[in-house]
C-alpha cells in the first residue's frame, strides 16, 4: 500500500517515476476487517530523483501501524511504452 501511494504522489505531482528504494518501518500489527488512514506525500525533489514519505495510521485515534521513505526516479514517459495507454493517469495529461 505504502509503496502504490507513494509512487501515486509522484505521479500525481507530475513526475513519471519507477521505485529505487523503498524503507517500511513496521510499528504496530495492523487489524484486519477495519478502515485505515493512509498519507503519502513528496518531500523532496532533486533532479531526476523523487524522495516521498508515507504512513498508515488508525483513523480514530491517530496510531501510527507503518511509515515509509521511499526513492523514486523520474522516467521519460516513452519509456513506459504502451503501458500507460490503459491507465487514467495516461488518459488524465
Amino acid at each position: 500500500v505504502l509503496d502504490e501511494g507513494m509512487g501515486f504522489s509522484a505521479w500525481h505531482g507530475g513526475y513519471p517515476v519507477v521505485a529505487a528504494t523503498i524503507t517500511v518501518n513496521f510499528r504496530q500489527r495492523l487489524p484486519l476487517g477495519k478502515v485505515h488512514g493512509v498519507t503519502c506525500k513528496i518531500t523532496r525533489v532533486d533532479r531526476s530523483k523523487v524522495y516521498t514519505a508515507g504512513r498508515i495510521y488508525n483513523l480514530k485515534t491517530g496510531d501510527e501501524y507503518a511509515n515509509a521513505e521511499g526513492l523514486f526516479i523520474v522516467q521519460s514517459l516513452e519509456s513506459f511504452g504502451n503501458a500507460l495507454e490503459k491507465t487514467s493517469l495516461h488518459r488524465s495529461r
